[in-house]
């Protein structure tokens, strides 16, 4: 009789049905324990702070494009692992109940496992190679670049010449034609700055500041050249701004500090309009640097500052909702500017440490830390991508100096040591000591670190030893004891430390919170600085043996220097939002003012000199700077160094007027940087 006239089925059949009915039900039941699992993690990550981040990460690995491999391996592993461990504390129970649960069980482990098998596969044979910059090539030679920005399609290049004097002028190049450009705008007094092409290629954004001024404005010019267009206008000092893919507004952050916060705006440019805050933060937790649009323009990404960690961020924001997301521990970080990558998942930034040259970085996003393109030799100061990012183009920044000392009130006869004192000496600063000597920095052995010398370079030897220590000043206590005060982020941040001038004994620290730089030593164990607080530099005084710090300046001021009688001299912004020097009485009270040229740097020291009857600068002038002295009673100021080529970087006065300077040459051009991978590119 056959099966179908008995009307059963075949012991085979029966099997088959019930196995793939029991397959059915342990997956579906592995499925179910897959998406509780997630709902437990997002619970937890509500619930306690501990677990705050985990189900945004969870997330965000699962929906990055660059990140699919490795969030699914995370998620497969951490998910497969819980049910895996269900399974075995069912292994010896009994019942139907209990089978079930381990059949559900085990189904969801071979799951999840299964899951993360495939992110290890995606993730051990992914595309490697747009990690890795492939070719370097210098777009220009002239050495004189301030900033660039590469076109969209990656065929023109624009760039601001630095003539030396003040002036600087616009200009665009072809990339491949060396040397080859049209000038958009003839050298004139005043510096740009933040150039970005529009994403169409046909015109050319850039900010203007006057000579002097620290507010400027935001223009928009037609390439190959044009007539300039404001579209927006009071800008600060350091104003760095993002284009959206659409061209039509900026993305920049903002200080408030009437309201205390940190906030990041969209503005529209094409037409103008009204500024709209996308999103806000406390002060002490700011945002940094200028944010990068992504790809569709429906979020952003910017640095942010951890206070409570003392470390950097990358926070994702939704322009629409404010919503905010943090990621990637950048560490100590100081983040100038983002760039998306499209189709990536990734970024690029452009960072340093405090006093450190700038670097090209390239992070994952969201997740992982970041990879350097270029490293410490030279300075990569800014970036711009082309529109596939196979290309990018930054103003490499190399830099030669020696040690120069002149003779006791003889500047002019300065001569370059024969010993060499370290690398980066033009980056972190000296101190004379009473005793003659020379306290400096060096990088020698890792990190950089305080040294001691004599004053013709020979008797080298350090005097700390671990953290980054920089800006030495050598000074006394009220009992005559002699210490060298210093900035050092052996804490976690950057505060100001004082030490035995032997370097023997426990440091001191003398400062808490904020970012605090540049000390500057009185003979008798005052010391002033440079702190940032809720977003603005502003100088700051405590006494060596410590104590409460108390704040000097209410305007935007750095590189203070104390004199012999306690008047402080230090660079601020005025009222009219021009840079000028400005010198306090020693008990306080109104801020004498003095003017500034437009050559004058304002990125090295000032310093007394004649007992504290004339403060000193760095001016340059056609290329070449000098040391110049500004008399306090009136009268022109003067130069006292005469070279005739090359900068001065740092410097400072012994006691009896010796000088030791940092003193070399610097080249600035573009340079085109290409990556590996998919995309076209630029020729050439």
């Amino acid at each position: 009789m056959s099966e179908a006239a008995g009307g059963g089925e075949s012991p085979g059949r029966k099997f088959i049905t019930a196995t793939w009915t029991e397959v059915q039900a342990n997956l579906a039941g592995g499925f179910v324990a897959y998406v509780v699992s997630l709902g437990i993690a997002w619970v937890a990550s509500r619930s306690s702070r501990l677990f705050a981040g985990l189900f945004p990460a969870v997330w965000d690995f699962l929906t990055s494009p660059v990140a699919v491999p490795l969030g699914l391996l995370l998620v497969g592993a951490l998910f497969g692992g819980m049910t895996l461990l269900v399974f075995l504390l069912l292994f010896k129970s009994r019942g139907g109940a209990s089978r079930t649960l381990r059949g559900t069980a085990l189904s969801g482990a071979i799951v999840a496992l299964g899951v993360a098998g495939l992110g290890m596969g995606l993730y051990a044979f992914r595309d490697r190679e747009p990690r890795r910059p492939r070719a370097f090539k210098r777009l220009t030679s002239a050495g004189n670049v301030a900033q660039a920005a590469v076109s969209p399609e990656g065929k023109f290049f624009a760039y601001v010449a630095d003539h030396g004097d003040g002036r600087q002028s616009l200009h665009l190049g072809q990339v491949g034609e060396a040397d080859a450009a049209v000038t958009m705008a003839e050298p004139e007094a005043g510096r740009y700055g933040e150039l970005a092409f529009a994403p169409d290629g046909l015109s050319l954004y850039f900010a203007r500041y006057g000579c002097s001024s620290t507010a400027g404005a935001l223009y928009r010019m037609a390439t190959p050249g044009g007539q300039p267009v404001v579209v927006k206008d009071g800008l600060p000092r350091f104003f760095s701004y993002s284009l959206s893919p659409d061209g039509r507004a900026v993305a920049f952050t903002r200080n408030l500090t009437q309201t205390d916060e940190s906030v990041l705006v969209a503005a529209p440019v094409s037409p103008p309009g009204e500024e709209r805050v996308v999103a806000r933060r406390k002060m002490s937790e700011p945002f940094l640097g200028a944010p990068a649009w992504s790809p569709d323009g429906e979020s952003l990404s910017c640095s942010v500052w951890d206070a409570g960690r003392r470390r950097a961020q990358l926070a994702r924001v939704r322009v629409e909702t404010g919503e905010q997301r943090l990621s990637n521990d950048l560490g100590d970080e100081f983040v100038l500017r983002v760039a998306s990558l499209p189709g990536e998942g990734e970024l690029v930034l452009s960072a340093s440490r405090i006093y450190g040259p700038y670097r090209i970085l390239r992070v994952p996003h969201p997740g992982g830390g970041p990879e350097q393109v270029t490293y410490e030799v030279n300075n990569y100061d800014g970036m711009s991508l082309t529109a596939d990012a196979r290309d990018l183009v930054t103003v490499e920044d190399t830099l030669a100096n020696d040690l120069w000392v002149a003779p006791a009130g003889q500047p002019d006869r300065a001569q370059p040591l024969r010993h060499t004192a370290g690398k980066h000496n033009d980056y972190w600063g000296f101190s004379w000591t009473d005793d003659g000597r020379v306290l400096y920095v060096s990088a020698a052995g890792g990190g950089q670190n305080i040294w001691v010398m004599n004053a013709d370079g020979t008797g080298r030897r350090p005097l700390t030893h671990e953290g980054d220590n920089i800006d030495p000043c050598a000074t006394a206590g009220p009992d005559g004891r002699r210490y060298v005060v210093y900035t050092s982020k052996r804490a976690g941040s950057y505060n100001i430390w004082r030490m035995d001038a032997d370097g023997a004994g426990r440091p001191v620290q003398l400062t808490r919170g904020g970012r605090d730089f540049a000390p500057h030593c009185s003979r008798d164990g005052r010391v002033v600085y440079t702190s940032e607080q809720k977003g603005e530099w502003r100088v700051w005084t405590v006494g060596v043996e410590g104590g409460e710090p108390s704040e000097l300046t209410r305007r935007p001021s750095q590189w203070p220097a104390v004199a012999p009688d306690g008047r402080v001299a230090f660079f601020y912004v005025d009222e009219q939002s021009v840079m000028k020097i400005g010198v306090l009485p020693p008990g306080g009270g109104a801020v004498r003012s003095y003017d500034l040229p437009c050559t004058a740097s304002t990125w090295a020291e000032l310093r007394w000199v004649r007992g504290g009857q004339e403060l000193t600068y760095v001016d340059t002038q056609d290329g070449v700077s000098n040391i110049w002295s500004l008399p306090l009673s009136g009268g022109p100021a003067r130069r006292l160094t005469r070279f005739t080529e090359g900068r001065i970087f740092r410097y400072d006065w012994s006691a009896d007027d010796r000088l030791i300077l940092s003193h070399g040459s610097v080249r600035r051009d573009v340079v085109r940087i290409t990556f590996g991978g998919r995309g076209g590119g630029a020729g050439g």
